[in-house]
């Protein structure tokens, strides 16, 4: 068994501490399904009662649209198209879109999540509120000829659009909740239409610096995943007061052994045409290290090195 680290806690290891707020770094630590799971459980009323691990059991793949290369990021994000394009109301790219599926009930839901650095109108020339709405309404309509068809209407799933906004004062964090109402304005009406197809949510998250931390669990752990603290201490507080998982103790499969030892080994031939043999099996024992988090001894073992060589090689590494 070694201790390996999380999708997060490499994604935390491998940005600038300043760059966290960054239009792509944002995503790809929202995407984290950690995160994804806190997010539902304080927004979504379906997930208000279930605890984390039961949340990410519920959750499916997420596509993420970020501009510059996956790589740059060590990002678990697999797909990165999150467009929506329709001939008549044009394209909408969300920032994080994926379903969700209501526990013991498999019924499927549509939760979009956007990171949004500004909300005045002075600068975005609209008022925030009307596009919320906006990404609402095109996260129902896009479903037809997907979830529904014909007047089936019925089928439509319930979707949620959570914005997570990061330009709030000292003593503004605060969530809102955005979605449609019904009341009956004359009589006793026979039945009562059912209008939660589709709610919004605004998490004002602030600026981490001297301030309090947020008495709100969710706004919390947000403001000191995306603040500008060094790793080791994002980490730190992440794992003490959010129950954040930054390892996990398990055996690696010996087939993703194989493989990453072969793509680093290549790596490291590549480079042995010009620095020597000794040079390149030392850079790629370095970077089975890094990313494997296994010793350098396992990472000779890992790639057959003689036991003759072993005793020069460590010194190098």
């Amino acid at each position: 068994m070694i201790l390996q680290k999380t999708y997060l806690s490499s994604m935390l290891d491998g940005l600038d501490s300043n760059r966290a707020r960054y239009d792509d770094c944002v995503k790809c630590l929202l995407a984290d399904p950690q995160v994804l799971a806190r997010i539902l459980k304080y927004t979504v009323p379906e997930f208000a009662h279930e605890e984390i691990d039961a949340i990410m059991e519920c959750i499916g793949e997420p596509t993420v649209s970020i501009t510059a290369p996956k790589e740059s990021y060590q990002s678990c994000v697999e797909s990165v198209a999150a467009e929506d394009n329709d001939i008549q109301d044009g394209k909408i790219i969300y920032d994080i879109r994926f379903p969700a599926y209501i526990p013991n009930e498999g019924i499927k839901m549509l939760i979009n999540i956007e990171a949004q650095n500004c909300t005045g109108k002075s600068k975005l020339k609209y008022h925030l509120g009307n596009r919320i709405v906006y990404y609402m309404s095109r996260l129902v309509s896009s479903q037809k000829n997907t979830e529904f068809t014909g007047s089936d209407y019925d089928n439509i799933k319930k979707v949620y659009s959570i914005w997570i906004c990061m330009d709030a004062k000292d003593g503004g964090d605060s969530i809102i909740s955005i979605g449609l109402d019904e009341k009956v304005c004359y009589g006793i009406p026979e039945w009562r239409p059912d209008v939660d197809l589709m709610q919004g949510f605004i998490i004002n998250i602030r600026k981490r610096g001297p301030v309090r931390k947020s008495q709100n669990k969710l706004i919390g752990m947000l403001e000191e995943l995306l603040s500008k603290d060094d790793s080791y201490t994002k980490k730190r507080r992440l794992e003490e007061d959010y129950g954040i998982r930054l390892s996990v103790e398990g055996e690696r499969s010996e087939q993703d052994m194989c493989n990453l030892s072969e793509l680093v080994w290549e790596e490291g031939l590549e480079q042995g045409l010009e620095q020597g043999r000794a040079r390149a099996v030392s850079d790629a024992i370095q970077k089975i290290v890094a990313k494997l988090d296994v010793t350098a001894e396992q990472a000779m073992d890992i790639l057959e090195v003689p036991k003759e060589e072993r005793k020069k090689l460590v010194q190098q590494v």
